[in-house]
């Protein structure tokens, strides 16, 4: 029996056509461009970043040690005792303005008593001796007229040789002059009285004074019972011997006077100030000195904030390489609040450029200007600006207007595409 051998059958495949290359890169191209157009609408603006712009200005400084140099005068208690203020902190006065009192309690009372005394003395010598005093007056007028007229009879007698009328014109005569004499002298010695007592009392008052002295302003200006401390070492008329060393070194104590305070004779009690102009002392590196070659210094103190002052430089010491430049600056009309100040961390402003204040990434070029994007109705727009100046990562421009919203990551967007 003959053994069955199994026939395989091979299947065959289906045949299919060919899809043509150029359907397949036609679909993928639009589905690129679709998925490019979609990118574009609906992830870009979660990519692109903005930021609101402002006016401000820009500024290159340095930070310095500094003084502060008034033109002032101080005056100090001529005596020890008690301070009395007569006028206000920041007063201006006048020239011989009494400004403080200055007086020793204990001897201006021992003064006062004995003046008091001296006075009840010359006040009782007067209802004593006034009523006399002008009787004797009249007296001595009185006689002066009557010997006017027995010097004429006793001429007249000798014209007549009248022996006898001569005589008695010559005893009446005698007689007068004896009595003048008399209320002279009486009159001298109630003088000599009065003198006395009046010299007593003018060398009390001179111990009064010493007891009691008024201090008046030599000058008019701007009174302040405040001190900076060191008046001595920073003064207009030393100026030319502050150093960057001095600056560096000097460690003044602020004091204030108070009304009913204790003075020794010497010590400082109030300051007159002229405010038409003030300096500032400042040391710095010696290597920031290249930075002052321009004009417009401005410069910041650091106990007023952001206040500025417009400047000019009147004294600049380099100094060695390395070490470290004086400047003194000069500065017109002193402010109030800086009429007790003296030491200070001062901000030397050497350049200030106004304008538009943005960052350095916004900046990009287009036809060759340089500009920046702007978001308009959520679309970007270019802007051509004015770079003014740049500091790291900001810049100056001018262009647009504060307030503007730039695109910083400017290479992501074109031209009127949507950015928010």
């Amino acid at each position: 029996m003959r053994k069955k051998v199994p026939v395989k059958r091979v299947r065959r495949k289906a045949r299919r056509e060919p899809v043509p290359i150029m359907l397949f890169l036609a679909a993928g191209v639009i589905v690129l461009l679709a998925s490019i157009t979609w990118a574009r609408g609906t992830i870009l603006p979660f990519l692109v970043r903005t930021q609101v712009v402002d006016s401000g200005s820009m500024e290159k400084c340095f930070e310095s040690e500094a003084v502060v140099v008034r033109k002032e005068s101080v005056y100090v208690a001529g005596i020890s005792g008690k301070i009395h203020i007569l006028a206000q902190e920041g007063e201006r006065v006048r020239t011989g303005q009494p400004v403080v009192e200055v007086s020793n309690p204990h001897a201006r009372k021992a003064a006062e008593d004995r003046l008091a005394e001296i006075d009840s003395k010359v006040a009782a010598f007067e209802r004593e001796n006034m009523t006399r005093y002008e009787s004797l007056r009249r007296q001595v007028a009185n006689c002066d007229s009557s010997v006017t007229g027995l010097a004429r009879t006793v001429q007249n007698a000798y014209s007549l040789q009248d022996a006898s009328a001569l005589a008695s014109a010559e005893s009446d005569l005698s007689a007068t002059l004896q009595k003048r004499a008399a209320a002279l002298a009486e009159i001298e010695s109630l003088d000599g009285v009065r003198k006395d007592l009046q010299a007593e009392r003018d060398g009390v008052e001179a111990l009064l004074g010493r007891a009691v002295t008024v201090i008046e302003s030599q000058s008019p200006g701007i009174v302040s019972f405040k001190f900076g401390g060191c008046e001595k070492e920073f003064s207009t008329s030393r100026l030319n011997d502050v150093s960057a060393r001095s600056v560096f070194m000097a460690k003044p104590s602020p004091m204030a006077v108070e009304n009913g305070s204790e003075a020794k004779a010497g010590d400082p009690i109030f300051r007159i100030i002229q405010a038409d102009e003030w300096y500032i002392a400042a040391a710095f590196p010696s290597n920031k000195a290249p930075e002052l070659g321009g004009s417009g210094i401005r410069i910041r103190l650091a106990e007023t904030g952001d206040k500025s002052y417009n400047v000019r430089i009147a004294r600049l010491d380099t100094g060695p390489p390395g070490g470290h430049a004086l400047m003194v600056l000069q500065a017109e009309s002193l402010p109030d609040d800086l009429l007790a100040l003296r030491k200070t961390r001062a901000t030397i402003v050497t350049k200030s450029t106004q304008g538009i204040i943005a960052p350095k990434a916004a900046l990009t070029t287009r036809g060759g200007k340089t500009g920046v994007f702007v978001v308009y109705k959520t679309m970007a727009q270019f802007k051509p600006v004015q770079l003014k100046d740049q500091d790291g990562d900001k810049v100056v421009i001018d262009g647009i207007f504060p307030g503007t919203e730039v695109v910083t990551n400017p290479w992501l967007v074109k031209e009127g595409r949507r950015v928010k």
